[in-house]
Protein backbone atom coordinates (compact mmCIF):
# COMPACT_ATOMS: atom_id res chain seq x y z
CA UNK A 1 0.00 0.00 0.00
CA UNK A 2 2.86 2.37 0.85
CA UNK A 3 4.42 2.02 -2.59
CA UNK A 4 1.10 2.82 -4.28
CA UNK A 5 0.52 5.90 -2.11
CA UNK A 6 3.93 7.20 -3.18
CA UNK A 7 3.59 6.24 -6.85
CA UNK A 8 3.33 8.72 -9.70
CA UNK A 9 -0.20 7.52 -10.47
CA UNK A 10 -1.39 8.20 -6.92
CA UNK A 11 0.43 11.54 -6.87
CA UNK A 12 -1.35 12.59 -10.07
CA UNK A 13 -4.74 11.50 -8.71
CA UNK A 14 -4.19 13.29 -5.40
CA UNK A 15 -2.91 16.43 -7.16
CA UNK A 16 -6.01 16.55 -9.38
CA UNK A 17 -8.28 16.04 -6.38
CA UNK A 18 -6.55 18.69 -4.29
CA UNK A 19 -6.68 21.29 -7.07
CA UNK A 20 -10.33 20.44 -7.73
CA UNK A 21 -11.06 21.17 -4.08
CA UNK A 22 -9.31 24.54 -4.46
CA UNK A 23 -11.49 25.27 -7.49
CA UNK A 24 -14.61 24.20 -5.60
CA UNK A 25 -13.68 26.34 -2.58
CA UNK A 26 -13.15 29.35 -4.84
CA UNK A 27 -16.53 28.76 -6.47
CA UNK A 28 -18.26 28.48 -3.08
CA UNK A 29 -16.61 31.68 -1.82
CA UNK A 30 -17.64 33.48 -5.00
CA UNK A 31 -21.20 32.17 -4.67
CA UNK A 32 -21.49 33.40 -1.10
CA UNK A 33 -20.05 36.81 -1.90
CA UNK A 34 -22.34 37.53 -4.90
CA UNK A 35 -25.37 35.48 -3.86
CA UNK A 36 -27.92 38.30 -4.11
CA UNK A 37 -26.81 39.44 -7.57
CA UNK A 38 -26.68 35.89 -8.97
CA UNK A 39 -30.08 34.76 -7.80
CA UNK A 40 -31.91 37.93 -8.78
CA UNK A 41 -31.67 36.97 -12.47
CA UNK A 42 -33.09 33.69 -13.82
CA UNK A 43 -30.38 33.23 -16.45
CA UNK A 44 -27.42 33.72 -14.12
CA UNK A 45 -29.07 31.57 -11.47
CA UNK A 46 -29.48 28.71 -13.97
CA UNK A 47 -25.91 29.08 -15.25
CA UNK A 48 -24.47 29.03 -11.74
CA UNK A 49 -26.64 26.10 -10.71
CA UNK A 50 -25.47 24.04 -13.69
CA UNK A 51 -21.85 25.05 -13.16
CA UNK A 52 -22.09 24.33 -9.45
CA UNK A 53 -23.70 20.97 -10.13
CA UNK A 54 -20.91 19.95 -12.50
CA UNK A 55 -18.25 21.10 -10.04
CA UNK A 56 -20.06 19.29 -7.25
CA UNK A 57 -20.38 15.98 -9.10
CA UNK A 58 -16.67 15.78 -9.85
CA UNK A 59 -15.93 17.37 -6.48
CA UNK A 60 -17.71 14.61 -4.58
CA UNK A 61 -15.47 11.98 -6.14
CA UNK A 62 -12.35 14.14 -5.83
CA UNK A 63 -13.17 14.92 -2.21
CA UNK A 64 -13.47 11.28 -1.28
CA UNK A 65 -10.21 10.48 -3.06
CA UNK A 66 -8.24 13.26 -1.37
CA UNK A 67 -9.81 12.69 2.04
CA UNK A 68 -9.25 8.95 2.26
CA UNK A 69 -5.96 9.05 0.35
CA UNK A 70 -4.41 11.62 2.65
CA UNK A 71 -5.87 9.97 5.73
CA UNK A 72 -4.35 6.60 4.81
CA UNK A 73 -1.05 8.25 3.83
CA UNK A 74 -0.93 10.09 7.14
CA UNK A 75 -1.33 6.91 9.16
CA UNK A 76 0.85 4.59 7.07
CA UNK A 77 3.62 6.76 5.64
CA UNK A 78 3.92 10.12 7.38
CA UNK A 79 6.92 10.10 9.75
CA UNK A 80 5.63 13.14 11.71
CA UNK A 81 5.07 12.97 15.44
CA UNK A 82 1.74 11.98 16.97
CA UNK A 83 0.86 15.55 17.99
CA UNK A 84 1.09 16.84 14.43
CA UNK A 85 -0.96 13.92 13.17
CA UNK A 86 -3.63 14.67 15.75
CA UNK A 87 -3.84 18.29 14.60
CA UNK A 88 -4.08 17.21 10.96
CA UNK A 89 -6.75 14.67 11.87
CA UNK A 90 -8.79 17.42 13.53
CA UNK A 91 -8.30 19.61 10.45
CA UNK A 92 -9.49 16.75 8.23
CA UNK A 93 -12.69 16.26 10.17
CA UNK A 94 -13.55 19.91 10.83
CA UNK A 95 -12.81 21.23 7.35
CA UNK A 96 -13.70 18.07 5.46
CA UNK A 97 -12.11 17.79 2.03
CA UNK A 98 -10.47 21.18 2.21
CA UNK A 99 -8.23 20.18 5.14
CA UNK A 100 -7.16 17.09 3.25
CA UNK A 101 -6.23 19.25 0.29
CA UNK A 102 -4.21 21.51 2.55
CA UNK A 103 -2.42 18.42 3.89
CA UNK A 104 -1.60 17.44 0.30
CA UNK A 105 -0.02 20.83 -0.43
CA UNK A 106 1.83 21.24 2.86
CA UNK A 107 2.91 17.68 3.73
CA UNK A 108 2.35 15.04 1.05
CA UNK A 109 3.94 16.99 -1.80
CA UNK A 110 7.11 17.53 0.21
CA UNK A 111 7.39 13.95 1.47
CA UNK A 112 6.73 12.01 -1.71
CA UNK A 113 10.01 11.18 -3.43
CA UNK A 114 10.95 13.14 -6.54
CA UNK A 115 10.55 10.06 -8.76
CA UNK A 116 6.78 10.08 -8.14
CA UNK A 117 6.41 13.57 -9.56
Amino acid sequence: MRTYLESSRAYTLFRFSAWWMVLLAGFLIMMVSVYDRIFSNDVTRTVFQVLGGCLGIVGAFAGLVIFFGMLIYMFLCDPSSGGRKTLWLLAFFFTAWFGSSLYFFLVYRKQVPQRAK
